[in-house]
């Protein structure tokens, strides 16, 4: 099974900074708390600026999807990756991100190591880096979706927004996603493979 992943319904946003890029390319150092306090917020981390799937797929995605995702209620959408903050600006250019997309820079790994997704990426000579995931957090900073892999790509996390308007089932994946509803006695127990069994019909957002 995956290990648990630290970033779960009603648990808060470390306060811990980092680099968030302005638009013309410079920044700030604030808190990831400091930049979503108050906003239905949507944050997506990828394992590196430049790399295939996060130049192909995972960045272009949200980027396309801005529009909706403002339209289901979501007001900010942020980018993380441990990466420097020169390579983010690069990368936001050549990816025409503009405004769309808060850029953030963990370059140290401080606060992706805080929510438990730093991995070891040293045999593909990246060193470390963070898990591809994506979670969307309500105006009190508590965490209503989590999606590992294939289930933290735009269309995921559009299908989690719509389900807040209607039933939706559950369907297994090799992805980690968290329910809303997820007990405390359940935390100790979750399962990817077992989802199904342990929640049957309940609403599970992106399962």
């Amino acid at each position: 099974s995956s290990p648990l992943p630290l970033i779960f319904p009603d648990m808060r946003i470390p306060e811990v900074k980092v680099r968030v890029l302005g638009a013309g390319g410079g920044g700030e150092d604030k808190s990831i708390h400091e930049l979503f306090k108050g906003k239905k917020s949507l944050l997506f981390a990828v394992p590196g600026a430049f790399t295939p799937i996060c130049s192909e797929k995972h960045l272009p995605g949200f980027l396309a999807a801005h529009d909706k995702l403002k339209a289901e209620g979501i007001e900010i959408i942020a980018c993380l990756s441990v990466n420097d903050p020169f390579v983010m600006a690069a990368w936001a250019k050549q990816q025409q991100v503009e405004e769309k997309i808060a850029m953030i820079a963990d370059g140290n790994g401080i606060f992706t190591e805080a929510v438990g997704q730093l991995v070891d990426e040293t045999s593909y000579e990246m060193g470390m880096r963070s898990e591809r995931y994506a979670a969307v957090f309500n105006e009190s900073l508590e965490c209503i979706f989590f999606g590992k892999d294939e289930l933290s790509f735009a269309d995921n996390v559009l299908e989690f927004l719509a389900s807040q308007r209607a039933p939706c089932r559950a369907r297994r994946s090799r992805g980690l996603a968290v329910p809303v509803e997820l007990a405390d006695e359940d935390l100790q127990r979750w399962d990817v493979a077992r989802v199904g069994e342990l929640f049957g019909e309940h609403s599970l957002g992106v399962l």
